[in-house]
């Protein structure tokens, strides 16, 4: 049990209080905007690459994950619609063939996690119909820019996407 608290201390989850106890630590605007900076710099190296090493293979994978995101999109399963977008930004990461660029981009990802489940679930549960609809269909429309970038091995087209769809989540949290 100890080491687990420790481990989730580690990650920023916890905060242990000596002789008190321990309390979950606050998901905070700033942090969210300041993983959102690094993302944006760390996935335009990331999508360039990646421009340049895409097969066959991975649009054939890419279009399955997307077929996930959009499924969990409509169950509105925060949790589930942030791995689906997880595992298509951890795949783009891996056609860049750099391996350091994706511990970084996976470190950065677990960073946000909380946040991004938070206000998402948030959003669908208390969201208007139209607010619902429309970040669903920001969440689908964003990931397929980024697909049809590079389908078009569009360097252009890719970096105006990823930074979208980094963008997005902040446009509708903030």
């Amino acid at each position: 049990m100890r080491q687990a608290l420790n481990t989730l201390a580690g990650e920023n989850l916890l905060t242990i209080i000596s002789n008190k106890g321990i309390q979950v630590t606050q998901v905070s605007e700033k942090k969210i905007k300041d993983v959102r900076e690094l993302r944006i710099i760390l996935e335009k190296m990331i999508i360039e690459k990646a421009v340049e090493n895409i097969s066959e293979k991975d649009y054939y994978i890419l279009d399955e994950l997307q077929k996930k995101l959009a499924e969990d999109v409509e169950k509105e399963d925060a949790i589930d619609v942030f791995k689906a977008g997880n595992n298509i930004h951890l795949f783009i990461s891996e056609i860049a063939d750099n391996e350091t660029l994706t511990n970084l981009l996976r470190i950065l990802r677990n960073d946000s996690s909380r946040g991004y489940i938070f206000f998402l679930r948030n959003k669908f549960e208390r969201g208007s119909d139209e607010q619902r609809r429309k970040i669903k269909d920001s969440l689908r429309e964003s990931h397929e820019a980024i697909l049809q970038a590079l389908r078009e091995k569009s360097k252009e087209k890719a970096l105006i996407a990823i930074e979208h769809d980094i963008n997005v989540f902040n446009e509708f949290i903030f």
